[in-house]
């Protein structure tokens, strides 16, 4: 009959196999635990808190920890000084705010990030982004100048924009971009996601002081549709490849 120890040594299991079994064990236990039944890494290794996918939560969210949402979320999402991550399998209808927030699947609603707003090749954003700093990953660089035809001058104000060409990308305020050239035309255009565009010209007034951000509200469909139809007009288009550098692309305005 086998008796319990009444004191062991910790870190040693008790055998509960015969003698004859036991001895073909090693007798120094390992110090490397065996993985559990079903267990999978980590969504976020930086995340605090996870949302996966499968799960679909509706309300509002707040917190001071930072979460991954790689589920569904309708509602309110508030995380103050923590950071937000949209997975690629996210799909969040909400306002987020937070220090940070990182995109890579969907989000219909406004982005909000205090620091920094990253988005991957791989998220689409229908809303209004505010951020003191915007990243889009395999971002392409669009430097150029813009010559006045022969016996015309440049307006004193004149934008350079760039709208989706490709049809399923329409929506998707964040590929909607404007560059206010300098008097001798130059222009910039940075952290643009790869993919088709329409490059057009148009002087702006005075009260067009931040049309970017203006390009990108929730309500300027009308300014955006205008745009594209200016720019399927012209038949410009640009296709730009992951992190490609243009820096020399000239420009007629006629």
């Amino acid at each position: 009959m086998w008796r319990k120890e009444e004191t062991k040594s910790p870190g040693v299991a008790e055998p509960a196999m015969p003698p004859s079994a036991a001895m073909s064990q090693p007798s120094t236990p390992s110090n490397v635990p065996a993985p559990a039944v079903g267990s999978a890494l980590p969504v976020s290794p930086r995340a605090a808190a996870c949302i996966t996918q499968g799960i679909r939560i509706k309300g509002e969210i707040t917190g001071k920890e930072d979460l991954f949402v790689d589920g569904a979320l309708e509602g309110k999402l508030d995380l103050g000084n923590a950071s937000c991550t949209v997975g690629p399998n996210g799909k969040v209808k909400a306002d987020i705010s937070a220090r940070e927030v990182v995109v890579r699947g969907h989000v219909d609603g406004k982005v909000e990030g205090t620091e920094r707003v990253q988005l991957w090749n791989t998220s689409r954003v229908t809303g209004e982004v505010r951020t003191e700093r915007l990243a889009i990953e395999d971002g392409a660089i669009l430097r150029g100048k813009v010559e006045a035809g022969e016996g015309k001058k440049l307006p004193s104000r004149l934008f350079v924009y760039l709208t989706p060409a490709e049809p399923a990308k329409a929506e998707d305020i964040v590929r909607y971009f404007a560059s206010l050239a300098a008097e001798d035309g130059a222009f910039a255009l940075t952290n643009l996601p790869p993919g088709r565009y329409w490059l057009t010209l148009a002087p702006a007034a005075e009260s067009d002081s931040n049309m970017m951000s203006k390009l990108r509200l929730p309500d300027e469909t009308e300014l955006r549709a205008k745009l594209k139809r200016d720019g399927e007009a012209a038949k410009l288009q640009i296709e730009l490849k992951p992190c490609q550098n243009i820096s020399d692309y000239q420009l007629a305005f006629k």
